[in-house]
């Protein structure tokens, strides 16, 4: 792995005559002044040999650039750029009861804040915050209801997912004692 900076760096690399065995990979990266921010996955400024074989990555936090060419692959931390992560929804669908107001957090990975909204045509008494939680109250209508959440960052593009919210009757309660002989049954509450 050989690993340059610098406008004509790819040049002065290749000019020399170097060649690269098995699974060798060489990344040449021309950095801007200052402390650039670069998307996670993406290529920016990213020259390999062989191509399409290094991308920006965020490794336990540490911004850097991951390679893989065969069996040769690995990290580089690199202490003067900003890797940022899209985000991506990670929470499905949810089924409640109407017996109460509910809530619940949206869960995302990514370049936090990350910041949420609902899209869509969403039931009267569903609402989100800015971090995340959705509020439903005991009003919402039972059924199904499908929305959209959208999750974003600093990083494009926002991610959106389309969410199914069951909303089912509430469980009829019964306090005291139930005796049933004589092979009959009872059946509380809406079948």
């Amino acid at each position: 792995m050989v690993l340059g900076n610098g406008a004509g760096i790819a040049d002065a690399i290749y000019a020399g005559g170097l060649t690269i065995s098995n699974d060798g990979v060489v990344i040449a990266w021309d950095k801007p002044s200052g402390t650039p921010t670069y998307t996670a996955g993406t290529k920016t400024n990213l020259a390999s040999e062989p191509a399409d074989k290094a991308v920006w990555a965020l490794d336990n936090l540490q911004s850097g650039i991951r390679y893989i060419n065969g069996s040769n692959s690995g990290f580089i931390a690199l202490a003067d750029v900003e890797v940022v992560i899209p985000p991506r929804i990670t929470t499905t669908k949810k089924s409640v009861s109407n017996c109460k107001d509910r809530t619940f957090q949206v869960q995302a990975s990514g370049t936090q804040p990350i910041t949420f909204s609902l899209d869509g045509t969403e039931p009267a008494g569903v609402s989100i915050d800015a971090a995340g939680l959705i509020t439903i109250a005991k009003t919402v209508a039972i059924g199904e209801h499908t929305f959209t959440l959208t999750a974003g960052n600093s990083v494009l593009p926002d991610a959106t997912q389309d969410f199914t919210l069951t909303v089912r009757e509430c469980a009829t309660s019964f306090k005291g004692n139930i005796i049933v002989r004589g092979g009959g049954s009872l059946i509380i509450g809406k079948p």
